[in-house]
């Protein structure tokens, strides 16, 4: 009996993070149309073909490079942190992920520092780089403090205020 419920568990732990992958993966895919090229501000002036067709491949890259890089943090916020800080980043039994704590942080690499420094629990330091800067993407995402299109790494991570 005691299995069954394990399997359980089991089962609707992997749908519930199935079906949050699902929601976070439309929400990129809507905030990708929303702000892809050619949306909002003044219609295009008369510029070279060459031109209007670089200005549109470059967003839609750094588009393209950002939203892996919050699905990468997804993933990884999942494996590491969801066990103690909660599905939604407010609802775990450690602290809670909410905009204002992020915001204490002034900027993505002193939240970098900490997180780096200190987590995940048991393993500090644990994680590669990139992970590291992944999750902060993802947290920086879900709290609505990151800027579109912004990427964060070590050379925008200082440039990235996380002010409310």
């Amino acid at each position: 009996m005691g299995s069954r419920r394990v399997c359980l568990a089991r089962v609707y732990y992997e749908r519930r993070n199935t079906l949050k992958r699902r929601f976070v993966l439309a929400s990129l895919a809507i905030l990708v149309f929303a702000i892809g090229p050619g949306c909002g501000g003044a219609a295009p002036t008369a510029t070279p073909r060459l031109q209007q067709t670089k200005e549109a491949v470059v967003p839609a890259t750094a588009q393209h490079a950002l939203q892996e890089q919050i699905t990468a943090g997804m993933q990884a916020y999942d494996q590491f942190c969801d066990r103690c800080h909660g599905p939604n980043l407010t609802d775990g039994s450690a602290a809670k992920l909410s905009k204002a704590a992020l915001a204490k942080y002034a900027t993505a690499q002193g939240l970098f520092d900490y997180v780096a420094a200190t987590m995940p629990k048991g393993n500090p330091g644990g994680l590669s780089e990139q992970e590291y800067y992944d999750i902060i993407s993802y947290l920086l995402f879900k709290q609505e403090l990151l800027e579109p299109g912004q990427a964060v790494d070590e050379n925008t991570a200082g440039d990235v205020l996380l002010s409310q």
